[in-house]
């Protein structure tokens, strides 16, 4: 995960570093997140979230397009995989 002033910044770093530019979320919509995706696991009954309450938790967080769906299909098929993910405070 990297931090970023804007979206600007964002554009900068992939151009220099030749990276191709990812999925963006404010620090609101990373925490609002983990809350989701974390937040209860510490139950004994949790249990992973299936696609569909994956998706809807993402929807509801305002991750959506074809970066976010291509990154909860390898997430969630293959967890250990990597996605370029960019963090910019204060958009939206």
């Amino acid at each position: 995960m990297l931090l970023f002033r804007s979206e600007q910044h964002v554009d900068r770093w992939c151009a220099q570093w030749n990276r191709p530019r990812g999925g963006t979320l404010t620090l609101s919509q990373g925490w609002r997140l983990a809350q989701e995706w974390y937040g209860e696991s510490w139950r004994p009954d949790w249990r992973p979230k299936t696609i569909v309450e994956a998706e809807a938790a993402f929807a509801r967080i305002g991750l959506t397009g074809e970066f976010w769906a291509e990154w909860l299909k390898v997430s969630l098929l293959q967890p250990m995989s990597f996605m370029y993910n960019y963090v910019i405070e204060g958009s939206k």
